[in-house]
């Protein structure tokens, strides 16, 4: 069958995940400003930009900035969730000069036969809080009690971001961006997760063009996300170079991904040395370039200016289909 392509969800491949707030590790706040987004947009030579590299870019808030969780890789690290912390999340997303604005901005100044896709991850209602997460509309909702109140929640914040994106959008007239869908990025889902995402997938569906789930290879059921309304699945074969995880550890992962029509997620974290991102890169090449893929690398809540990273020209290399060891990698002109 093969591996979920670009194509037959009608997007642009290669996307990169950006964090912003606080994550669990680090007490400093991200954000993404036009500067940060532009390496990603574009492979960045001496200052100039040489060629198009990321086609979309994946926001997600992680917690905010008293530790309440927002993300689900927050579980465990942070505060149960509390409606102050998604209201945080929703006025930092669309923040003057950063995230969502930023990109608007910036994406004026690309190519006229080019577009940037915008893809938002949803914040994930915790039910260990015992307390209640807040009033929405006048009614106090508590996730531990009631799952309509968990999608009520869910619902209220996609609404929230589409009528702020519909103003934000029209601050900048020559923007080319398309916002895409959301995204589910809770690596395995629960009982409770199901009826969750059963419930919510028409409402999403309804309203946007795509509704993705990331997961990681070997979570239980992964292979019926698209019977629970997502549009895409992806597979994160956390790849970690051990004789368990190494690289047939990704042979696996594809064979799973091609058999039931998946994307991919490449996945490092900042441990990783600059030799072991280009092992994971290669490894990508060699087994499923092709694919649709979210990068869920040297895009952390502390990293620097992409154009600085050791790897940045293997990674242009990799998305160009280019030899990673030519000394000579050839660029586009913008």
């Amino acid at each position: 069958m093969g591996l979920l392509t670009a194509e037959s969800l009608g997007v642009n491949n290669h996307i990169a995940y950006c964090s912003y707030m606080k994550s669990p590790n680090s007490s400093h706040l991200r954000q993404w400003s036009a500067s940060d987004l532009e390496s990603y947009l574009f492979y960045m030579e001496g200052g100039a930009r040489k060629d198009v590299l990321f086609g979309g870019i994946l926001f997600e808030a992680d917690q905010s900035a008293d530790g309440v969780a927002i993300s689900p890789r927050s579980i465990g690290l942070g505060k149960p969730s509390k409606l102050h912390a998604w209201e945080q999340s929703l006025e930092q997303l669309f923040a003057p000069g950063t995230q969502i604005d930023a990109l608007l901005c910036l994406s004026q100044s690309i190519p006229s036969d080019r577009y940037v896709d915008i893809w938002i991850a949803l914040p994930y209602p915790m039910v260990l809080a015992k307390e209640d997460f807040g009033q929405i509309q006048g009614k106090t909702l508590n996730f531990s009690i009631s799952q309509a109140d968990r999608l009520e929640a869910v619902k209220w914040w996609f609404e929230q971001v589409l009528k702020r994106y519909r103003l934000a959008e029209q601050k900048y007239p020559q923007q080319r961006c398309r916002l895409q869908g959301f995204v589910w990025t809770k690596s395995f889902l629960d009982i409770g997760d199901k009826e969750l995402i059963c419930a919510l997938s028409p409402f999403v569906k309804d309203r946007v063009k795509n509704w993705l789930w990331l997961q990681n290879y070997g979570t239980t059921d992964a292979i019926k996300g698209k019977e629970w309304g997502f549009s895409g699945v992806f597979t994160r074969p956390t790849f970690l170079q051990s004789e368990l995880r190494g690289k047939q550890w990704i042979k696996h992962a594809v064979k799973l991904s091609s058999n039931y029509v998946l994307g991919m997620v490449l996945w490092a974290d900042q441990r990783w040395s600059t030799t072991q991102l280009k092992e994971l890169l290669e490894a990508g090449r060699d087994h499923f370039q092709d694919a649709l893929q979210i990068y869920d690398i040297f895009t952390g809540a502390s990293s620097p200016q992409l154009a600085s990273h050791p790897n940045y020209q293997d990674l242009y290399a990799y998305i160009h289909h280019q030899d990673m060891n030519s000394e000579d990698l050839k660029g586009g002109h913008q």
